[in-house]
Formats: C-alpha cells, sequence, structure tokens
C-alpha cells in the first residue's frame, strides 16, 4: 500500500488510528508533529527562520503514528519539554527516533546557535561598536545573560566557550534526575568548537 496523499505541509500522514485531538484541541503529540514538519517544510516559515532550510524529517515519521507511537514510549518528559534534535548528534538536520529527546525549555533553549544574527565572528562573539571592543555573550544556566567584553575575537572565543560548557554542565546536574540519560551524558560532555 502506497502513503497516502500528504496531508499536513505536503508530507505528513496518518496511516492508521491515532489520536490527533480531545475535547475539540489538539493533542500534544499531533501539534509537536506538525510543528516539527512545519519547522521542516512550511515555505512561510523556510522563509522567516532560514535556520531549518537544510533540516528533515526521517521517513518514519512522516507518519503520524509512528511519530505517536514513539511519544508514547518516551520515559523522560514533563509537561512544557520541547523536541530538540541538536543535542545528542552535533550538527544533526534530521528529525528522528534516534537523534531527538525532549528537554526543559531551559537546556533546549540554550542550545540556540542563532547563526543567521551573528554574522561572520564565532559562535557567541559579537563586536560592539560603541566601545569598539569584541563581546562574548550566552545566556546562563537560570535564564540571565552573560557578557564580557575583549580587545580580540579569540579571547572573546575562549570566554564564551569557557562558560558555555560551563552552563551545559550545571544544567546536567540541575536536572539529571529528570533527563534522558543520554541528554546529561551529552551535556557533561557538551564542547564548543570555533566552526559551530
Amino acid at each position: 500500500m502506497g502513503r497516502p496523499m500528504g496531508l499536513v505541509e505536503g508530507v505528513g500522514y496518518h496511516s492508521d488510528k491515532r489520536p490527533t485531538s480531545e475535547n475539540g484541541k489538539h493533542t500534544f503529540e499531533y501539534r509537536t508533529w506538525a510543528n516539527m514538519l512545519k519547522r521542516c517544510y512550511n515555505k512561510a516559515s523556510l522563509d522567516q527562520r532560514g535556520t531549518y532550510l537544510d533540516k528533515e524529517v526521517c521517513e518514519m515519521w512522516l507518519d503520524y503514528c509512528n511519530f505517536y507511537d514513539w511519544f508514547q514510549g518516551v520515559k523522560f518528559y514533563r509537561q512544557g519539554w520541547q523536541l530538540d534534535k541538536d543535542l545528542l548528534i552535533k550538527g544533526n538536520k534530521i528529525y528522528g527516533p534516534e537523534t531527538c529527546l525532549f528537554l526543559p525549555p531551559a537546556i533546549n533553549g540554550v542550545l540556540l546557535k542563532c547563526d543567521k544574527s551573528r554574522g561572520e565572528l564565532p559562535l557567541g562573539v559579537h563586536y560592539d561598536r560603541d566601545r569598539m571592543k569584541y563581546k562574548a555573550t550566552c545566556c546562563n544556566e537560570n535564564g540571565k545573560q552573560w557578557q564580557k567584553r575583549f580587545n580580540s575575537v579569540e579571547e572573546a572565543f575562549a570566554s564564551y566557550k569557557q562558560e558555555k560548557e560551563r552552563v551545559m554542565r550545571a544544567l546536567a546536574l540541575r536536572y539529571r534526575d529528570e533527563i534522558d540519560p543520554r541528554a546529561y551524558d551529552a551535556l557533561m560532555n557538551y564542547t564548543v568548537e570555533i566552526t559551530d
């Protein structure tokens, strides 16, 4: 039997019955699945958020039923957590069961790279024209912005790298008993490279 006509973003479909709504509202599973497809395949969304231009959803997860069944087996999830594809495999471009897990927003937020806004400088480094210095910035484990200024790009990046890796370890320890052990290991071993 062939795949049914795409129903969501031209690629997503349902091969069997799984709940998509409850009390007149889409379920969390369905919203998460549909939003994942939107990020990767909706033209307007891609025009607005170019960071997803080269991202895709694995063939298996194009079928909502497979995504739903995967979600039902997820042990490490709390309400409000977000689907992440970036932590387990650095530079990952594919949403799938081997690459994704759920993370608290505090962790998922510090994984953002903001490639579009940073320009040619390394991750975490911006040029402060008013002070004519390079500024290293990132969010700390409490969601507050950390920043320092330096005379060189190299100094700024080295400081950013040290702080970002410290934040990742602090978040790993804070959420150790709640998150997937794979996420804990990835956070404890997280390294920032100048090529990120």
